[in-house]
């Protein structure tokens, strides 16, 4: 049997559980609450994502519903003079923000409050800053059969499914074994994307030459 969508997935559930007391619904339960897990933890290409964003009031930028983590914000956008924005925490954001001496600064910083990042630098409403950040996954459901990872590793559906079943029957000893299950795809699918990131050349760091 196939195993490469939601459907097939819940029924593989059921097969390797040998239990016909859960519904669908409830099994559809498990399928999401392992898609939740999987997204919390792995950080891989196909989660990458690049949107425009644009700068409101002068200083602020509104985080996109879907983020889970940042990989740089870029201003402004489409210009020969953009450069990355530097993070700082927030007390330091306040001072930076409210120096007369950093006024006219060549770095932009940023920091996150609520569901926002502010920016130092008071571009004009309306400017564009790229943001590349890894977002959440897609859930699978019966109307939405397939994602990403559903064919990277259907088997961790597979695996993370029997988990939280087990969890909701109350049975520790299997809900322990599948979960170990579970977190060793999980790391192998990082491991692999992280192999596939890394290989074929060396990192380099580029040094810039000061003129005295």
């Amino acid at each position: 049997m196939a195993l490469s969508t939601y459907d097939e997935i819940v029924q593989a559930i059921k097969d390797w559980s040998f239990r016909n007391d859960l519904t669908d619904a409830q099994i559809g339960q498990f399928i999401y609450l392992t898609g939740n897990y999987a997204h919390q933890l792995l950080r891989v290409p196909p989660m990458e994502n690049t949107e425009l964003l644009t700068v409101e009031d002068g200083n602020r930028i509104a985080i996109p519903y879907d983020y889970l983590e940042l990989r740089s914000l870029t201003a402004p956008w489409n210009s020969e003079g953009g450069i990355p924005l530097e993070r700082i925490p927030w007390d330091q954001f306040i001072i930076h923000n409210n120096s007369v001496s950093n006024a006219g600064s060549p770095t932009i910083y940023f920091s996150r409050q609520g569901p926002h990042w502010f920016i130092t630098s008071n571009l004009s409403d309306e400017q564009k800053i790229t943001c590349h950040y890894y977002r959440s996954m897609p859930a699978i459901s019966p109307t939405e059969q397939t994602n990403w990872l559903t064919d990277m590793s259907p088997i961790l559906y597979l695996y993370g499914g029997l988990h939280f079943l087990y969890l909701f029957v109350m049975d520790q000893e299997r809900a322990e074994y599948w979960r170990q299950k579970l977190q060793g795809e999980v790391e192998r699918i990082q491991n692999i994307s992280d192999k596939s990131e890394y290989s074929g050349t060396s990192l380099a760091v580029r040094c810039m030459t000061m003129g005295v």
